[in-house]
């Protein structure tokens, strides 16, 4: 989403990190400001039925409401505003990846994971995509739908906390977990136990990072990079850093996983891009900022940095002001990263991936078994999909979705690295 304000000199990911060459985004010279932005998205509130009253006590302070269990351990509300803004980045997600939910080469999971599942959106489709599949997803706050396929049940607990699952995953997902975890070594090595052999983790997420390639731009947007001074000195304060994703590959190979590789690309956060591609992220990224700067901003300037909510509103109009202007262009980096806990032999060499850098993904690795290096793979979707690294300009339906992923069951999807001269 946003944040730690860098240059794009300063911005370089670590190598693994960031293997694409620069890319150049064009811009469009006609800043007029008629672009009509997503105005929401479902916004559910209701329940399930398995849980006690008492983890629906919300806690609602600065016009907000916030989760009951384990109450002050995460920074973002739960009520129906902040519901739209995670569906939201569920759509913006959609769009990055051509329609895919995940970008880890899983085949046939039996049991799936996701962590801090927010709305229950990504489990829901997931478990509609994987009919064979269980698929679990956790949360503090019991905010997701009744009605839901019938391979996928929610429960309330903390990530964070010991796991009790007496049976393993074949595929664990996360998104946006920057800032919102104090302790990601911990976090992967429970994650690393919990994996079958051959078993993938990955996680999604957006880099709390704001990023510009001229210096008039980077004058003008100074209440941006402002309040995110202040929002990441509140959540260091706060014990949940949130600058951590370029140190996530080191800390899951620390924690047993193997290959783990990641790719960057650009998400602009407003239209001004020419691309059209990019244009459309913009317009959805802006909206999405819109309603998070608040979410995130406002249980750590009021608890942690002792702000009125007075102050947060004036600044936070500062910083919408240079959302709105398109002449300003800033932007941010996503992706995916993924490692694997042990290669399956019945996967042989099709077990690494990489993805965009909005997303981390891991896999175990099962002693014995040959490995190849991960930089001599590239993940190329074929068909309508998207061409990772190679063409983000690519958009299908879902129903389009499932009908190539029918016509590529046979295919090979993971073909020798080449190096893309293709911009963004």
């Amino acid at each position: 989403m946003m944040a730690n304000s860098q240059s794009q000199g300063q911005g370089q990911a670590q190598t693994e990190l960031a293997p694409n060459p620069v890319q150049i985004v064009g811009v469009d010279d006609d800043v007029a400001d008629d672009d009509s932005a997503f105005e929401g998205s479902i916004g559910d509130a209701s329940y399930t039925s398995s849980i006690s009253s008492s983890v629906r006590n919300y806690i609602y302070e600065n016009g907000r409401r916030y989760h009951a269990f384990r109450q002050g351990e995460h920074i973002l509300p739960n009520d129906e505003n902040e519901q739209d803004r995670m569906d939201l980045a569920h759509h913006i997600y959609q769009l990055i990846t051509g329609g895919k939910l995940y970008l880890a080469p899983v085949e046939s999971p039996r049991r799936v994971l996701d962590l801090g599942t927010g709305t229950g959106i990504w489990a829901i489709d997931f478990a509609d995509e994987h009919p064979e599949a269980e698929v679990i997803g956790n949360d503090l706050s019991p905010i997701q739908p009744r009605w839901v396929p019938p391979n996928v049940h929610f429960e309330v607990d903390d990530y964070e906390s010991d796991w009790s699952y007496s049976q393993k995953f074949d595929y664990i997902h996360g998104r946006e977990m920057e800032g919102m975890v104090k302790d990601f070594p911990r976090l992967f090595s429970q994650a690393f136990t919990h994996l079958h052999p051959g078993g993938w983790l990955e996680f999604q997420t957006i880099q709390l990072r704001c990023f510009c390639e001229d210096s008039v731009s980077r004058a003008k947007a100074e209440p941006w990079f402002r309040w995110s001074k202040y929002l990441h000195d509140a959540a260091d304060r706060f014990g949940k850093d949130m600058d951590t994703v370029t140190s996530w590959p080191e800390m899951m190979r620390e924690a047993g996983f193997r290959d783990v590789n990641a790719v960057t690309f650009k998400l602009p956060f407003n239209p001004w891009p020419k691309d059209p591609k990019l244009k459309e992220l913009g317009r959805y990224h802006q909206l999405h900022m819109y309603e998070g700067m608040e979410s995130y901003s406002l249980l750590l300037f009021t608890r942690v940095l002792g702000w009125k909510r007075e102050e947060v509103d004036v600044l936070l109009g500062e910083v919408r002001k240079v959302l709105r202007d398109r002449s300003i262009r800033i932007y941010t980096k996503s992706g995916s990263v993924q490692s694997v806990s042990t290669p399956s032999p019945t996967h042989g060499d099709r077990w690494m991936l990489p993805i965009v850098y909005l997303f981390v993904g891991v896999r175990r690795d099962i002693q014995g078994t040959p490995r190849k290096n991960a930089n001599q793979w590239l993940c190329q979707v074929k068909g309508p999909r998207l061409r990772i690294c190679e063409n983000d300009r690519i958009r299908v339906s879902r129903q389009h979705m499932k009908t190539a992923e029918k016509q590529e069951q046979t295919n090979d999807m993971l073909v020798p690295r080449q190096k893309s001269t293709t911009p963004i």
